[in-house]
């Protein structure tokens, strides 16, 4: 299964974009798919991170963590849904967060610093794309 068989203009990431235009996204920021088997961490607690994720198949939850090492867990991600967007923008920002697999999970990683490199040659793109990746809902970020 190719990158561009997964119907990524459906997910609200990519909202009101053709597949032609969403394949130039892809191109020009460099994002990569990568699966993850089912409870294994996407992203761990207080990990260094400078990519957005977004599920584009699979379920996943989200865990806090204490300061004692123990995990409570927060919410499931489902398809669409984006996380890590904090620690990509913030680098220095030490998130409490992991995320874990419910099932075999597909992800789409965007790297922010191309997301803002490629921004400009993207026009439409980067703008419709950088609109929905400022969601407020705290359930689409971690």
């Amino acid at each position: 299964m190719g990158i561009y068989d997964l119907d990524l203009q459906e997910l609200p990431l990519f909202e009101g974009l053709k597949a032609d235009e969403v394949e130039q996204f892809i191109q020009a920021t460099g994002a990569k798919v990568k699966r993850y088997g089912k409870e294994v961490r996407i992203l761990k607690a207080y990990e260094t991170n400078s990519r957005i994720g977004i599920i584009v198949e699979g379920e996943a939850l989200v865990l806090a963590e204490d300061r004692f090492g123990n995990e409570t867990i927060g919410h499931r991600l489902e398809r669409g849904a984006l996380f890590g967007s904090t620690t990509a923008i913030l680098p220095g920002y030490a998130s409490p967060t992991a995320i874990e697999a419910v099932s075999d999970v597909l992800v789409l990683w965007v790297p922010y610093t191309a997301l803002l490199v490629a921004g400009p040659r993207l026009g439409r793109i980067h703008a419709s794309s950088c609109a929905t990746c400022s969601w407020p809902s705290a359930a689409r970020m971690s």
